[in-house]
């Protein structure tokens, strides 16, 4: 009996500590994982599997990419679109006549069926 309470034990502090910590020593650091890039990879990884069983769901990209600039998603339909810059930044930067570059992907039932990596994303939806 000691043994099996030792190991309930042991594994809630484990699971207490990734949740506290996160994987990268996050948490109350202000560390942990760090969005992926937005790429014209990140495009080509969608695409692959898109129509798929393997095809990515909404849930996973945003655990993958981050908050997404623009999110019409609704009812396993719609497009999100995520750029590469901090949320805050993006109207100053298009202003300053930088170039920001987004990814703008479709969901049909819940997965991920076409994506478009936008070289100069200059605000709205894109409509593939």
């Amino acid at each position: 009996m000691k043994k099996v309470l030792s190991v309930v034990a042991l594994s809630l502090v484990l699971a207490l500590s990734v949740a506290f910590f996160g994987c990268g020593l996050g948490g109350l650091t202000g560390g942990g994982n760090k969005p992926a890039e937005i790429s014209a990879q990140a495009a080509i990884e969608i695409n692959s599997v898109a129509n798929t069983d393997d095809a990515f769901t909404h849930d996973e990209l945003v655990a993958k990419y981050g908050t997404p600039y623009k999110n019409k998603y609704n009812s396993g339909m719609g497009e999100v679109i995520w750029i590469n810059c901090a949320l805050e930044e993006f109207d100053q930067k298009i202003q300053n006549g930088e170039t920001v570059a987004a990814l703008s992907v479709k969901f049909y039932a819940g997965k991920a069926n076409a994506a478009t990596y936008i070289v100069d994303y200059t605000g709205g939806y894109y409509y593939l």
